[in-house]
């Protein structure tokens, strides 16, 4: 079951992507309007069009950020309605929860990141061995106010946790970078442009991408 509010949602299905077992696993966050936006940004970059012919493969994605890791929670936010439901499904069966939230009449997005924050924070409440944390996306905002993602990252390292942030640089707060080239694992998706994003076909068939095989550096 899905569970769709207003302002909030949630979703518990799924598991968690398979592979070989490196360690004691990740804790992933997903902010996919952040990591859908920053695809879009990087593939006109590059020429190519953006939605909705460019997509994300999540696969990949998800791969990357395990690295063979089992993954002991895992979170994407996400609007509705999506492109297509299947977006949702998809996610779901790669072992992702989801907190989804409808646009408002103006276009505007519900409490999205919210959710994800706090269930960033919960993790250090929850689970009572420190670990590492994988968050995916490059909002940096409300930091000066102790607010946001990246202060969430920062409270959390305080407290003996691993981040590792992933982020399109051309979506990627600044500051935000910089501490995590310093304090955490940050990798640049834009280093794997090509195994983590594909090109659908124009309406006359032609111009596709195929996404190519994932080799992480």
């Amino acid at each position: 079951m899905r569970v769709v509010a207003p302002g909030r949602e949630g979703a518990n299905i799924g598991g968690p992507v398979s592979g070989p077992v490196a360690d004691d696993g990740v804790h992933v966050f997903w902010d996919g309007n952040n990591i859908f936006g920053g695809a879009e940004r990087a593939a006109k970059a590059r020429g190519e069009p953006g939605y909705p012919r460019s997509r994300v493969y999540f696969k990949h994605l998800a791969e990357l950020v395990l690295k063979g890791r089992p993954m002991r929670q895992g979170w994407m936010n996400g609007n509705i309605p999506p492109p297509t439901d299947e977006v949702w499904t998809y996610a779901e069966r790669l072992g992702f929860k989801l907190a989804l939230s409808r646009r408002t009449d103006d276009g505007r997005e519900g409490r999205l990141d919210e959710t994800l924050r706090e269930k960033m924070l919960a993790t250090f409440f929850d689970y009572s061995d420190v670990g590492t944390i994988a968050v995916l996306t490059g909002d940096g905002a409300g930091h000066h106010e102790s607010q946001g993602f990246f202060a969430n990252m920062k409270r959390l390292n305080d407290h003996g946790w691993d981040i590792e942030p992933y982020s399109w640089d051309c979506q990627c707060h600044g500051a935000m970078r910089e501490w995590a080239k310093k304090h955490g694992t940050y990798t640049a998706l834009e280093d794997y442009f090509e195994s983590v994003t594909f090109l659908k076909p124009d309406p006359a068939g032609i111009g596709e991408r195929k996404v190519e095989s994932l080799e992480i550096k």
